[in-house]
């Protein structure tokens, strides 16, 4: 996926978020998130009539990925989708490690990063 990811993502899933928290190394996670949901939504028309995502954020390293209502089925998939992005580069995508990282102004923040995005920040 290209830089315009997320806005891709809204036109194909009309139930995805406006607003986006988290970079661009996970579009192709979260693309394969909304797959799996699509195809859950696909043969369940009742609830997808009432079904949305309220956010979809990084936190601490993990990919938070809120829906409602909730379902069991759609939590697990969120679930191994956060799970994933806990080793994957939220600058590029490639396999990465949670860390903390001097945010000027803010503080440490947990982030996950390859070695690569990990070298060109310091």
């Amino acid at each position: 996926m290209d830089k315009d990811w997320a806005d891709q993502l809204r036109r194909t899933y009309p139930w995805f978020p406006t607003e986006v928290y988290c970079g661009p190394g996970w579009a192709s996670l979260i693309g394969d998130l909304c797959r799996k949901i699509q195809g859950y939504l696909d043969t369940h028309p009742e609830y997808r009539k009432e079904f949305y995502v309220t956010q979809c954020k990084e936190k601490y390293g993990h990919l938070m990925f809120y829906t409602f209502p909730e379902r069991d089925e759609i939590e697990s998939m969120v679930d191994e989708a956060s799970w994933q992005a806990a080793f994957t580069c939220e600058v590029c995508g490639q396999d990465g490690s949670i860390e903390f990282e001097e945010i000027e102004g803010a503080g440490n923040w947990v982030v996950v990063r390859c070695e690569k995005c990990r070298k060109q920040k310091g």
